[in-house]
């Protein structure tokens, strides 16, 4: 196994409140493959999945999360053009305000709304 699955990680430290309980199972997935297989580890045993990204707006219970919490780190930004129109591919572990810096650098006006 490539990744290195967690038991009893304290998620209080991948939230902005700083506050909850512990996930049963904890990985930092930054590639699709790790994703992949750590998605795998949950099924073969059953486990409830739970997404975490940045951890803004995440609240923790108090008793923890039963289950595999999937840490996404996924990173990169990729756009093409097409018929004068840009299509923007953002990956699942980025950075929000980054990506909408980044498009309004670019000149790409709309999301900086958002």
């Amino acid at each position: 196994m490539s990744i290195e699955i967690q038991h009893d990680v304290p998620l209080r430290l991948y939230t902005t409140l700083k506050v909850g309980g512990n996930a049963e199972y904890f990985v930092t997935v930054s590639t699709e493959e790790a994703l992949v297989e750590a998605v795998a580890f949950a099924e073969e045993r059953g486990l409830p999945i739970h997404i975490l990204g940045g951890g803004s707006n995440t609240l923790v219970p108090d008793e923890g999360v039963r289950g595999l919490v999937l840490h996404i780190a996924l990173m990169g930004m990729h756009h093409t053009v097409v018929n004068n129109q840009v299509l923007f591919s953002v990956a699942s572990g980025e950075n929000f305000d980054a990506c909408i810096a980044y498009s309004v650098e670019k000149g790409w006006w709309g999301l900086e709304n958002l």
